[in-house]
């Protein structure tokens, strides 16, 4: 199934360091060396898959596996079995170390061309790792498979669709109809809302693998306001680590602000989801929106806009009460960790990122005179004194951006019920954001 794979000299230093990381207890550390064994493509040759497990085994002795480690060793044993890779691959997902899995979910996936399940497995790690072009060379090499399984018609679809060809997507759409299975319908009324808002877009976005913010609303339903500037040949738009300042975060929160205007979509209140992180950026929006601003209570059913910093940070009991969509209540979270998918699909995002850090938690600032950066001590100060500075900071804001978002927006306003940006939405479920998307972007691993 693949065409590179490491030979044991080369795994060999990477399997030193894993174990060196894993000895001194960085298991984290650890893990990402044994994932480079797997990039671009997962090991081939039985050998080495079975050091790889082997070394697996060890990481997760340190990390208290003890099934895992077990279920390694079997693999490390046998390294052509392909139930023992299958188990060993599953149990490696649920850990999310998905390049990791792919290595033994590729083989028993090829020992095993008729089984649903191991391919479904096999096709959820390929979206993990954004290797979308690579599922859909497998898939066509099983035609019967596909013919059989709905669920794989529908992955090979969304793995289409993550490759950017929306033509093809919109000619899978009618073989995804299964009423015995949700989930697949499910993915169907989504796709079919993702081709709506596209079509939509196509006169404003060029949606090519640079469009970061006309494809994260074609996927999500949902508004990016800011871009990364920097590397932007690397990371397209997204932030890996990203540590706005307070000059930075009210350029955000003035963007906001114009395009709810633009849009008529002023809320009459902001609600703050818990947290002082939320608290500061909701207190000093509604300062910016001279609009009142309380904490968010599940039992509240008006038109307020929910703010929050980062949707990491929610707890369940307010993840389950953002999901759903009260009429005309939008969400914006500041920060979406886009390499994991978060519990749903904000109408506003900030930023996408992968770390992100609050300047009251400790700003970094240029040392002039020994160089480099340094980070500050926390700010104290009560969350209003901060909003309070964040709102009456002096910042520019980029007109022809405001009008292309709100643009971008008014375009698919007017579609079905479904297929609306959240914005526009008046009820159901906030969608899960897709973490891919035809725009790709470096990370960390």
């Amino acid at each position: 199934m693949h065409d590179v794979s490491p030979s044991a000299p080369a795994i060999d230093p990477i399997l030193r360091a894993a174990a060196d990381a894993a000895a001194h207890g960085d298991l984290p550390g650890a893990a990402r060396h044994l994932s480079t064994a797997c990039i671009p493509n997962p090991p081939d040759a039985p050998t080495v898959r079975a050091q790889l497990a082997h070394a697996i085994g060890d990481l997760l002795d340190h990390a208290r596996d003890t099934r895992g480690a077990d279920l390694a060793r079997r693999s490390g044993d046998a390294p052509e079995d392909p139930d023992a890779s299958f188990d060993l691959g599953y149990h490696l997902m649920g850990h999310g170390l998905a390049h990791l899995a792919e290595a033994f979910l590729a083989p028993a996936a090829a020992a095993r061309p008729d089984a649903v399940p191991v391919w479904l497995e096999y096709l959820a790690a390929l979206d993990r790792i954004g290797r979308h072009d690579r599922a859909i060379v497998v898939t066509d090499a099983n035609p019967a498979l596909v013919e059989r399984s709905a669920g794989v018609r529908y992955l090979r679809a969304f793995h289409t669709l993550m490759t950017g060809n929306l033509d093809a997507v919109a000619e899978a759409l009618p073989g995804l109809d299964d009423p015995e299975d949700p989930v697949v319908a499910a993915g169907r009324h989504r796709l079919g809302a993702v081709l709506d808002r596209a079509r939509a877009l196509r006169r404003h976005a060029p949606l090519d693998d640079a469009d970061v913010r006309g494809w994260h609303l074609a996927l999500n339903g949902a508004l990016l306001l800011h871009r990364a500037d920097e590397s932007r040949d690397t990371m397209r738009g997204r932030y890996a680590m990203f540590a706005p300042t307070m000059a930075q975060l009210a350029a955000t929160l003035h963007t906001a602000t114009a395009v709810l205007d633009r849009l008529d979509a002023t809320p009459p209140r902001v609600v703050v989801a818990p947290g002082r992180d939320s608290a500061i950026v909701g207190h000093a929006l509604a300062r910016l929106l001279d609009i009142p601003v309380d904490p968010l209570v599940p039992s509240d059913h008006d038109r307020a806009l929910v703010v929050a910093w980062d949707l990491d940070l929610l707890d369940p009991p307010t993840i389950a009460t953002m999901q759903g969509i009260q009429p005309a209540r939008p969400v914006f979270a500041l920060g979406v960790r886009w390499t994991e998918a978060p519990p749903f699909a904000p109408d506003l995002t900030g930023w996408l990122h992968q770390i992100l850090l609050p300047p009251w938690e400790g700003a970094f600032e240029t040392d002039r005179e020994a160089g480099g950066l340094h980070r500050l001590p926390p700010d104290s100060r009560a969350s209003e004194a901060i909003a309070a500075e964040i709102a009456g900071a002096a910042v520019e804001v980029d007109d022809l951006e405001i009008r292309r978002i709100a643009k971008f927006a008014a375009a698919c306003r007017d579609l079905a019920e479904a297929s609306r940006p959240g914005l526009f939405r008046t009820r159901g479920t906030r969608p899960i954001l897709w973490e891919g998307a035809p725009v790709h972007s470096a990370r960390f691993l």
